[in-house]
């Protein structure tokens, strides 16, 4: 009895160290420049978003609508280019923004990807830096083996990644706010965060 709820106590855990909820969004009035990146996730992995059409909304702390539901400034999936090193085993992408545990998927244009790495494959990110990262065919696995470096252009996105980049008006008055996700596939339409409170956005003035 006590191996079997030390099993589903391991389980549970695994599980959780998966699933990402709503990252707290900080921004200084009338800030643009970076994109806010979430990765949308119910709770048992993270949702391929390429048959979907996702909408941002964003409303005050008291209701009152400050971005209608729109696809402007929306991007699923963003992707970055990256190169490889067979000596290292990892990517340079700088700025990427992946974290240890995020799922990535690799493509190539005009040319091949690293010998060692498939197209349409789910890898598991793992030994993160700044700008640098490696990857594993299992969570916390071992490094895949980088035979070449690939040729032609090599690009990687995270499952389930979504990015808004904020308007002008958005982030244009000092204070409390939260924001949605809409995913809409045929008939099927979801909200995440599916929580009432969604993402929390807080601009602030300079200083503050």
């Amino acid at each position: 009895m006590r191996t079997l709820l030390s099993l589903l106590l391991f389980a549970l855990l695994a599980a959780s160290s998966f699933a990402q909820g709503p990252v707290k969004e900080t921004r200084i009035v009338g800030d643009t420049l970076l994109p806010m990146r979430q990765v949308v996730d119910f709770g048992y992995g993270p949702i391929d978003l390429s048959t979907y059409t996702v909408k941002f909304t964003m409303k005050a702390s008291d209701g009152t609508s400050t971005v209608a539901a729109t696809s402007t400034g929306v991007t699923a999936h963003p992707t970055q280019t990256f190169t490889a090193s067979a000596t290292t085993d990892y990517l340079t992408a700088n700025g990427h923004r992946v974290k240890y545990g995020d799922q990535v998927v690799v493509s190539n244009s005009g040319g091949a990807l690293p010998a060692g790495l498939a197209a349409s494959t789910r890898y598991f990110a793992v030994q993160v830096g700044a700008n640098t990262l490696g990857l594993s065919s299992v969570y916390g696995g071992a490094l895949v083996d980088l035979t070449d470096a690939g040729t032609g252009t090599n690009s990687l996105y995270v499952v389930g990644s979504v990015q808004y980049a904020f308007s002008t008006a958005a982030v244009a008055t000092a204070g409390y706010y939260r924001g949605w996700f809409t995913l809409t596939s045929g008939m099927s339409v979801e909200t995440w965060p599916a929580s009432q409170y969604g993402i929390p956005i807080e601009v602030r003035t300079l200083g503050n």
